[in-house]
Order: C-alpha cells, then structure tokens, then sequence
C-alpha cells in the first residue's frame, strides 16, 4: 500500500470525522493544494438534552495527529482543555485510546 493509499485513507477518515461530529472537529488550515497528514481537534462532551445540556460538568478536546503513514501508523494523541477530569482520568483515558489505535492499525 503506498503513499496516494494512505492520503486517500486520510482523507476518507477526515470526511468520516466531519460527517460523525459536525462543528466539533476542528481541522487545521492547510496551504492550498499541499497535502499535510491528518491532524483534528474533536470537542467531546455527554449528550444532553432539555434541562440536562446547561449541566456539563466532563469535557476535552482530543487532539490527533496523524504521520504520513496512517493508517498504517498510530496517530499521537492528546487531551487539552479538560473540565470534570482529574489528570489519572486522562491518563487513564490516553493508554485505552492507544491501545486501541495500536489494535487497528492498517484498518
């Protein structure tokens, strides 16, 4: 699997990203017409509804960076802007997450 494989992949997972969380996957600005590795910043927090939504108390930002070789390599992960989580959560949080990209590596 080469080079245009893995930018095809990256490109179907960014489309798959935007499609599954909307306005919460923030993407980075790219030069025009040059093609960088994935890399988005998702906004996660429960789902609320009526009354429930003003009481969010568990927030993040995950961010994922991607190399040029995914999916055939695990991106970097990252957590930023938590609410509610205590820093072993997020530790906690992180080894589930890369563990599981480890799992699914060329998927």
């Amino acid at each position: 699997m080469g080079d245009s494989w893995t930018r095809q992949a990256q490109l179907d997972e960014k489309l798959a990203l935007e499609s599954i969380f909307g306005n919460d996957a923030v993407f980075p600005r790219m030069a025009w017409k040059v093609w960088k590795p994935l890399q988005v910043t998702i906004h996660l927090e429960p789902h609320h509804t009526g009354e429930e939504a003003s009481q969010t108390f568990v927030s993040l930002d995950l961010h994922a960076e991607c190399p040029e070789s995914y999916p055939n390599s695990v991106p970097s992960l990252s957590v930023k802007n938590s609410k509610g989580l205590s820093q072993d959560d997020i530790k906690e949080l992180l080894v589930v997450l890369n563990r599981r990209c480890n799992e699914l590596i060329g998927t």
